[in-house]
């Protein structure tokens, strides 16, 4: 379990506060030949393995900052903080001669299935400027999705690239690259691919994202959205003035997500960026460029750390989301493009809403709560299973049950609002002993004796034992006995706050009952009874 030091004293690091969980999983003085920059972080699920996942990424070196090469890593999606760079990076890089010469930089990769090959999409030049031209390299995936990938298996697809820049009207175009390609099968079951692209011309440089599509991921049609109100055939609406550079696609539910490295003001503050639609190819619409703004991510970000995200990739991985992305500290000199720039993954436990009718998404931050084994506990806990289970023992019977379940069987508290959790505690019964006893709460603004024996049941439970709705689970009550102690426990909605009626200034409405249980078991739980949320936590002062 990860700790960390939080007003004074540590902690599990889960539940340290509303920390966005982030770390660098690759720094780019690792190795020399991504020594100045690491980008472009392309993950997938193994296709042989789905217990782990492959990554692609590309790195720059120091040395000259206009050549890029490709690299391979891989994780346990247990672990997907934790990389394994492979010793034999890079596995791609620019051609001898040709198009893509002089330098490259990965764009995307899939699995393609039915080849049981990775489709891996790159921008490339073959001059002294910035990549200008899409290729395509194609790489079987070997035996076991990853060993096999390598410089002597990745094969360029022809001698062209599959998308140059269309110079004519309307177009208008000297530089296209940055592909991000998605794929799915029409009704008809033949397979339909979308190729979102960047690009510089007549309307400037990376003034926003266009589309092309295809039919096998290798000939792309260009598709000028000619609904753009500014003409610029642009997917959607772009920000004026900001540089819209690499990004990725993926689906959530029935809604078409791409994630964009976004620089505002000409690359004044680099971050992710989102647009969303219910189409592929039109009906897209860009959320807030300040909606997954990094200086918004509490606890982890910092000017010396990540000034500048880019690169942002999206995945789900078992039921969490994640962000990888490129970041770097501001340089000196305040140029992005010579900063030092590391990968990081992550967490992303916040939930937003998109756009009216379409999936919310996941994006860097703390949730307040979530399900894990049928409980509901803070989300940031949710996926490490200790804590859960404590959270759980301490909510539905005792914090002492929490820490250590053998010494302290604990107690159990219901009501019928199921919001929550409660909390009931150990006290010293009417009856003077000290043995622990149940303050039972309020019924109809009378408090009930807490159960002792038969001989202790006060007139306030017998009423309660008498109600109509009570009257089968509790037709013969096992008081205790001094070989079996019985706890009772019962819940009442109130009709102006849903909290149980002890915390409520209006009377009950109906009361609903549980089925006594012998302590330190599970209690079978009777008509209406839920667990009760902490705001509702507060026992009534005699208890």
């Amino acid at each position: 379990m990860e700790t960390q030091t939080g007003a004074n004293c540590t902690m599990p690091a889960a539940i340290a506060g509303d920390r966005v969980r982030g770390e660098r999983i690759i720094a780019c003085a690792d190795a020399a030949w991504h020594c100045q920059q690491l980008e472009e972080p392309c993950i997938l699920e193994n296709p042989k393995d789905p217990t782990r996942l492959v990554m692609f990424y590309s790195g720059v070196p120091s040395a000259n900052t206009r050549a890029c090469c490709i690299g391979k890593a891989w994780a346990l999606k247990s672990y997907p903080f934790t990389w394994h760079q492979d010793p034999g990076n890079p596995v791609f890089s620019q051609a001898a001669s040709g198009w893509d010469s002089a330098s490259i930089r990965l764009d995307c990769v899939l699995y393609v299935q039915e080849e049981d090959a990775y489709y891996i999409y790159y921008s490339g030049t073959d001059v002294a400027d910035a990549q200008n031209r899409i290729g395509l390299a194609i790489c079987p995936a070997g035996k076991d999705g990853y060993s096999g990938i390598s410089a002597a298996t990745i094969r360029r697809h022809g001698s062209a690239p599959v998308l140059a820049p269309e110079p004519a009207e309307p177009f208008a175009e000297t530089m296209a690259s940055q592909a991000a390609v998605w794929r799915e099968r029409t009704a008809a079951g033949l397979w339909r691919w979308y190729l979102y692209y960047s690009y510089r011309g007549r309307n400037g440089v990376l003034p926003g994202i266009r589309l092309a599509t295809s039919t096998d991921g290798k000939t792309w049609q260009r598709r000028y959205n000619a609904d753009d109100p500014r003409d610029m055939g642009h997917l959607f609406v772009s920000t004026p003035d900001a540089y819209y550079e690499w990004h990725q696609v993926f689906k959530v539910a029935d809604t078409y997500v791409l994630s964009m490295e976004v620089g505002p003001n000409r690359g004044e503050r680099w971050r992710p960026v989102l647009a969303v639609s219910r189409h592929p190819d039109r009906g897209w619409e860009q959320l807030d460029v300040d909606t997954v703004l990094q200086t918004r991510w509490p606890g982890i970000y910092s000017d010396d750390t990540m000034f500048h995200v880019a690169t942002p990739a999206f995945y789900r991985l078992g039921d969490r989301w994640y962000l990888y992305a490129q970041a770097c500290p501001l340089p000196t000199n305040r140029n992005y493009i010579d900063g030092r720039w590391d990968l990081w993954a992550f967490a992303c436990d916040r939930r937003i809403p998109s756009r009216p009718g379409l999936a919310d998404l996941f994006i860097p931050g703390a949730a307040r709560t979530q399900t894990a084994g049928g409980v509901t506990v803070p989300a940031a806990i949710a996926g490490d299973p200790l804590l859960a289970e404590a959270y759980r023992a301490a909510a539905e019977q005792n914090v002492l049950r929490a820490l250590n379940p053998k010494v302290f069987f604990g107690y159990f508290s219901v009501c019928a609002d199921g919001k929550g959790h409660g909390t009931t505690r150990p006290t010293r019964g009417w009856t003077g002993d000290s043995r622990p006893r149940r303050c039972c709460g309020w019924v109809a603004g009378r408090r009930c004796s807490p159960v002792g024996n038969t001989s202790r049941a006060s007139s306030g439970m017998t009423d309660w034992c008498r109600s109509r709705s009570c009257r089968t689970a509790l037709a013969q009550p096992p008081w205790s006995t001094a070989s079996t102690r019985w706890s009772w426990t019962r819940a009442v909605r109130s009709s102006s706050t849903g909290c149980p009626a002890i915390h409520s200034a209006r009377s009950p409405t109906s009361p609903s009952c549980c089925w006594p249980t012998q302590s330190g078991r599970r209690p079978a739980i009777g008509p209406g009874c839920r667990l009760r949320r902490p705001a509702c936590a507060r026992p009534p002062s005699g208890c």
